[in-house]
């Protein structure tokens, strides 16, 4: 009987501790899938099928406010693209950020300052009768040029004596066929190409901080002409922002694995008719800038946009929002970037990001 009860006593202890170790492996194991899952999915931070409210920034803030011309030839993956004028080197490892919310890719919660709002009109270039009335609004906004034009480096200039902050609006092929409005990257354009025409746009237009897509519903949702696409455009002292003229867009995903800071539009203003529309749109993005600390969205050189910015702006700076040049928002991308490449090279060693080299005797 004694022998019975000994033996029942030890299984039971036994028992108890399998089970502990068992659920001390478990932890451990789903602790380093969460993490691992983190990291891994590079694409669900950055990129959402429809961008949703912009998130709260990263408070170690850089400036993103140079331009340096890189040589033709592309950064080929494995090779480090030259470092960019203007961001400073990579800081040491931040602590981990909490889960994005959804839009742009920064991480939250919401910071505890004055919610920001950035606004870019896309489509300069060409004559306009509205551009003076666009260049007289007393806020710093961002002007997107497209290169080639008649009025382009004379707008650039005139924007950038008004205080607005002047990017290059690169064309790039849509899937509907229309004509991109001038030499644009298509799913044809190889790197020489490709540095020839961001070289030109730089030269023509030098005082632009970063770059957005004219159309590109297609040449963005091809991964193939993205890599290629931002082989060159690293190094260059530029950010971009990616106008998800659809939703199938790899611009961001691709523009993070080289290192390049990268703010994702969250919508038009203008996509519909109407100053009321417009309207509409703006106190949209005042509401997600309100919730996320920053929202980002694009329009046009329209009559309705300009009167709609006229009546709309000043009661939202009256209401708290502080308007900003899309660099600031650009800054924050920059700082999260180099979170991400850290944090997916002490993860991944042996699987280095396009332009950094593997870690020695890897």
């Amino acid at each position: 009987m004694r022998r019975e009860v000994a033996t029942a006593v030890c299984a039971g202890i036994a028992l108890v501790a399998w089970v502990s170790v068992t659920g001390v492996a478990l932890w451990a194991y789903a602790r380093g899938l969460a993490e691992d899952g983190r990291v891994s999915s590079d694409a669900a931070w950055l990129r959402t099928s429809n961008p949703g409210p912009a998130e709260p920034a990263l408070s170690h803030r850089v400036r993103v406010d140079a331009v340096q011309t890189s040589p033709a030839a592309g950064v080929q993956p494995g090779q480090r693209p030259p470092a960019p004028t203007g961001l400073p080197a990579a800081p040491q490892p931040p602590s981990a950020p909490e889960p994005a919310a959804p839009g742009t890719g920064f991480p939250g919660p919401p910071p505890a300052r004055q919610p920001r709002l950035a606004i870019i009109i896309d489509d300069w270039g060409y004559p306009r009768p509205e551009a003076a009335g666009f260049l007289d609004l007393p806020y710093p906004l961002t002007m997107s040029v497209l290169p080639g034009l008649p009025e382009s480096a004379l707008q650039a200039r005139l924007g950038q004596a008004h205080g607005w902050q002047v990017i290059l609006h690169i064309p790039m092929q849509p899937a509907d066929g229309r004509p991109m409005g001038g030499a644009g990257v298509t799913l044809a354009s190889g790197v020489r190409q490709i540095a020839a025409l961001l070289d030109a746009a730089q030269k023509e237009i030098p005082m632009a901080v970063g770059a957005n897509n004219h159309m590109g519903s297609l040449a963005t949702a091809n991964r193939a002409v993205m890599e290629r696409f931002f082989s060159v455009f690293a190094g260059r002292g530029l950010f971009f922002l990616d106008s998800r003229t659809t939703p199938f867009s790899v611009a961001a995903d691709t523009a993070w694995r080289y290192g390049v800071p990268c703010v994702i539009n969250q919508g038009f203003l203008d996509s519909q008719p109407g100053v009321a529309a417009v309207e509409r749109r703006l106190q949209e993005l005042a509401v997600s800038a309100r919730r996320w600390g920053v929202a980002v969205g694009i329009g046009h050189l329209r009559p309705d946009t300009l009167r709609a910015l006229q009546n709309t702006l000043p009661r939202l700076v009256a209401e708290g929002i502080r308007l900003v040049p899309v660099s600031q928002v650009a800054a924050d991308a920059a700082a999260w970037t180099r979170y991400r490449a850290w944090l997916h090279t002490l993860r991944h060693p042996a699987s280095p990001l396009p332009g950094r080299a593997p870690r020695a005797g890897k």
